[in-house]
């Protein structure tokens, strides 16, 4: 099948459709979007629109996609466009919103896999990707049964104050926290929404991705 050669990007909130090339970074996108809808988003008559688009890691313009089982993915504005394309998403959702400080989701998860593939404890997990701590980590080992899986915890778009995406390969059958290989967070620590109290936590200096993989290790067994 050849690569698509156009990417579609929607926004619901202003009944925009647009139909750009598939190249470049979402970075370029966002710019051309900015350009034509500013005065739609935002109002006409204001003089600081222009600068709005401030760097790679701030920008006025959000864009997301929903993947194969449903879950909302949030893009990076450096993101290239084919590789997301490559993923299987057939449009992109896109929304204006507020620019402000702060470091963002894929710097803080990068700050925390750093310091956990830092720890002597856990010299089996790794990036996913060669240098870019932010876009997960993972590793290999068998769990209690003896099965070698392919563990991989990846950020949320809105990390930490909600929890990451942890993926089983092979994913687990018989086990009611784990659906497709997803693991869902009902059962964490026992039940409620501890992965709250986590992310809370993290400003203090707590690693929250320490905390769910001990739960990982003590629950499922596993040698990783």
């Amino acid at each position: 099948m050849a690569a698509p050669t156009s990417i579609i990007l929607v926004n619901n909130r202003i009944s925009a459709r647009d139909t750009f090339p598939a190249s470049g970074t979402f970075l370029g996108i966002a710019k051309r979007l900015w350009s034509k809808y500013s005065d739609t988003l935002i109002g006409v008559g204001r003089s600081d629109v222009g600068n709005l688009i401030a760097d790679r890691e701030r920008m006025p313009i959000r864009f997301q996609y929903v993947d194969a089982g449903g879950s909302q993915v949030l893009i990076e504005p450096s993101e290239e466009v084919a590789a997301i394309l490559a993923q299987g998403a057939d449009q992109i959702l896109w929304d204006h919103v507020p620019t402000g400080g702060g470091p963002t989701f894929r710097q803080i998860f990068g700050q925390h896999a750093v310091d956990l593939v830092s720890r002597p404890a856990y010299s089996n997990w790794s990036c996913v990707y060669q240098d870019k701590p932010g876009y997960g980590i993972q590793a290999i080992g068998p769990d209690r049964n003896g099965v070698i899986r392919t563990i991989t915890i990846t950020p949320s778009g809105n990390y930490p104050k909600t929890p990451p995406t942890v993926v089983s390969e092979p994913p687990f059958s018989d086990d009611p926290c784990w659906s497709r290989g997803v693991l869902h967070y009902t059962k964490f620590h026992g039940g409620g929404a501890p992965w709250t109290d986590l992310a809370d936590d993290w400003r203090s200096g707590l690693n929250p991705l320490h905390a769910l993989i001990q739960e990982l290790l003590q629950k499922y067994g596993f040698a990783i």
